[in-house]
């Protein structure tokens, strides 16, 4: 997990396995690209939107404080609001619109479908690993070893193909190992 602080005073914490490309100062547009995850607190500009693009959304805020994931090999890019007010839009030429964001709720981009849903979310939850818990609601189990892999650095692999439909749910709190 890594912070970085931008020329306009807003602050983005990086997950495992993100990157976070952005201007050394921002001039007319606040626009960052970034690849993975990360927690953004958006200064606030009403002339000056703040724009956060990935591989598969953009997303854009005036100041604001949410979460945003776009790992390359994730079946989904979703963000989530805390506070103020987002919009959402897919990337590319299937553009299914844009969804408009109040506090705890999400938006998710299914990457195979190419739909845009959104709904109610606990966003405590949704954007806890930046205080380093990590919080498993109902999740297929290869997207919970892909999250393992890039929060422990660690390859897990699976002998036993019974439990590739298996869904789990589990909380490792402030940085606690696989161990614990």
């Amino acid at each position: 997990i890594q912070e970085v602080t931008l020329s306009d005073g807003s602050i983005v914490t990086l997950n495992a396995g993100s990157t976070l490309t952005y201007p050394e100062r921002f001039g007319k547009e606040r626009a960052v690209t970034l690849s993975g995850e990360g927690f953004f607190q958006v200064t606030a500009s009403k002339r000056h939107p703040f724009t956060v693009n990935t591989d598969n959304i953009t997303v854009t805020a005036h100041g604001t404080v949410f979460n945003v994931q776009d790992y390359p090999t994730g079946p989904t890019a979703c963000a989530t609001l805390c506070s103020g007010k987002i919009d959402i839009t897919p990337s590319g030429k299937d553009k299914s619109g844009t969804v408009s964001l109040e506090p705890g709720q999400y938006a998710g981009y299914d990457k195979h479908s190419g739909t845009l849903t959104s709904g109610r979310t606990n966003a405590e939850e949704a954007c806890a690993w930046k205080d380093g818990d990590i919080v498993i609601r109902s999740m297929p189990i290869a997207q919970v070893f892909a999250m393992l892999e890039r929060r422990f650095d660690i390859d897990i692999h699976m002998t036993d193909d019974r439990y590739d439909s298996a869904v789990l749910t589990a909380k490792f709190i402030n940085d606690e190992t696989l161990e614990q």
